[in-house]
């Protein structure tokens, strides 16, 4: 599993403090999710996605959500046991009918960890080397391990 950030993509709307958007999905071998090319607010999601990963390691939560905004996707995330989880990605495409899982998979607690950190590094850094600036830049920064 992969976390694909393409820097080339990362945009600041309006001015200093706009969103910041860019490509962002998760990979699978084959499997791109929500999919290929994905473009959202990368630095609001990555800051929820650190959040939504220390509910499980430091609130002992069984289960958290890896939400995107522009679309009706997420991936669920359950501890299974010792230090394994199962990501189950999720759509709601189609309102009349029940969310739906399109992929899943078990993998270690600690790899898919490490994966959110080093994307939520990434996205730090690109911003600052682009003079980038927002509130949501710095509460992602805040919520970066030391």
């Amino acid at each position: 599993m992969d976390i694909i950030f393409v820097e080339s993509t990362l945009r600041q709307r309006d001015n200093v403090g706009g969103s910041i958007a860019g490509v962002v999905f998760f990979r699978f071998g084959t499997t791109c999710f929500p999919g290929d090319g994905w473009n959202d607010l990368v630095v609001v999601i990555a800051g929820w996605w650190l959040q939504a990963i220390e509910r499980l390691t430091r609130d002992s939560a069984t289960e958290c959500e890896l939400r995107f905004i522009d679309g009706p996707a997420w991936i669920t995330i359950s501890m299974v046991g010792a230090g394994r989880v199962l990501i189950k990605c999720v759509e709601d495409r189609f309102y009349k009918e029940p969310p739906r899982i399109v992929y899943e998979q078990e993998m270690l607690l600690n790899e898919l960890i490490a994966e959110v950190i080093r994307f939520a590094c990434r996205v730090v850094a690109v911003c600052s080397s682009r003079g980038f600036e927002s509130k949501d830049l710095r509460f992602l920064h805040a919520r970066l391990p030391n």
